[in-house]
């Protein structure tokens, strides 16, 4: 069974408070290190987290883009990770 992502961040987004903040970071693409030859399309995006603060107009947003960290790869290399980062507040509730 699939795990529904966006109700569960809903249900998270619906129990934020007036001046509360909501932060979700997923991992935005596979690390580099990942078998190639195989699309992640079910990969986490700025757009799809920003569904969960429905409706919009009640949250201010502080961050809604992907950044980038730097890691290890399991062989030691250095490697760079994609993340998606959104944060916001919530203003007020409908």
């Amino acid at each position: 069974m699939a795990l529904d992502r966006l109700a569960i961040l809903h249900a998270a987004a619906r129990q934020v408070a007036v001046g509360g903040h909501l932060l979700i970071l997923s991992h935005a693409a596979p690390p580099p290190w990942a078998q190639h030859g195989h699309e992640h399309p079910d990969m986490p995006t700025v757009v799809g987290d920003l569904q969960a603060l429905d409706p919009l107009t009640e949250w201010e947003l502080k961050v809604a883009e992907i950044r980038q960290r730097p890691t290890v790869a399991p062989d030691g290399q250095p490697a760079t990770l994609d993340d998606t980062v959104v944060f916001a507040q919530r203003l007020r509730l409908s």
